[in-house]
C-alpha cells in the first residue's frame, strides 16, 4: 500500500507539518477539499485537538475521524460515518475527498461531487493475456505511478483522476464511500446523497 499526495494548500503554509499523508495511530490520510470554520471544529474536537501538528484542515478532520474511530471500539467504518457526518451537518465545505489506509485496508470517500474519484480494479499483468504488463500509468496532468509488484498480483488503485486509458475505471458517486479490504474485495456504501447543506 502506499498514499501519494500533491497538496494545492488551501489552509496552512507551505510546512512538513501541513503535508500529507498525515499518520495517526497507525493510519494514513490525505484530503482533497475544503472544509470550513475550523474554529468551530477544533471547538468540536476539544482534547483530541492534541493529535494535530500542523495547521490544516485536513489533519483536524483526520484527527475527527481518529476520536470517532476510538468512540466506536475501533470500527473504522463507524468512525469514518460519524467524522464525515458531523463535518456536513456542521461546517461549510467545499469537498471532504480522501483515502484512509491502514497496513491491509483502505477507505475512501467522495463528496460532494465538487471533487472527482476515480477506482480502477486491475488484473495481475492487467489482464491482457499472455502479454503481462505492469503497472504504468501517466495521467494528462503528468502524474506517474508504476508497480512492477501489478504485473504478478492484483492492484486496487484510487486517484482523484483517471491515471490512464483503461476502460476499467470507474467513478466515485457522490456520496460513495469505498472499502478495500486486504483480499482486495471491494465494498461500497452511499453516506451521503444530494448537495453539501453548507456548501462554500
Amino acid at each position: 500500500t502506499f498514499v501519494a499526495h500533491v497538496r494545492h494548500a488551501t489552509n496552512g503554509a507551505l510546512t512538513m507539518a501541513n503535508t500529507h499523508p498525515f499518520c495517526q495511530e497507525g493510519r494514513l490520510f490525505a484530503h482533497n477539499g475544503v472544509i470550513g470554520d475550523m474554529p468551530k471544529l477544533e471547538q468540536h474536537l476539544g482534547d483530541d485537538l492534541s493529535l494535530v501538528a500542523g495547521e490544516s484542515d485536513s489533519e483536524r478532520f483526520f484527527a475527527l475521524m481518529t476520536a470517532e474511530i476510538d468512540r466506536h471500539d475501533g470500527d473504522i467504518g463507524a468512525g469514518i460515518g460519524a467524522a464525515a457526518r458531523w463535518v456536513v451537518q456542521t461546517l461549510p465545505l467545499m469537498s471532504i475527498n480522501f483515502v484512509l489506509v491502514t497496513a491491509t485496508d483502505l477507505w475512501a470517500l467522495r463528496y460532494p461531487e465538487t471533487n472527482t474519484l476515480s477506482v480502477l480494479e486491475r488484473p495481475a499483468g492487467g489482464g491482457g493475456g499472455d502479454s503481462a504488463a505492469a503497472l504504468d500509468q501517466s495521467s494528462r496532468h503528468g502524474t506517474r505511478v508504476t508497480s512492477e509488484h501489478a504485473r504478478d498480483r492484483p492492484v486496487v488503485v484510487v486517484a482523484s483522476e483517471r491515471l490512464d486509458g483503461d476502460t476499467a475505471w470507474r467513478e466515485f458517486r457522490p456520496g460513495e464511500l469505498l472499502h478495500v479490504g486486504a483480499g482486495l474485495d471491494l465494498q461500497s456504501a452511499t453516506l451521503f446523497q444530494g448537495p453539501a447543506p453548507h456548501p462554500m
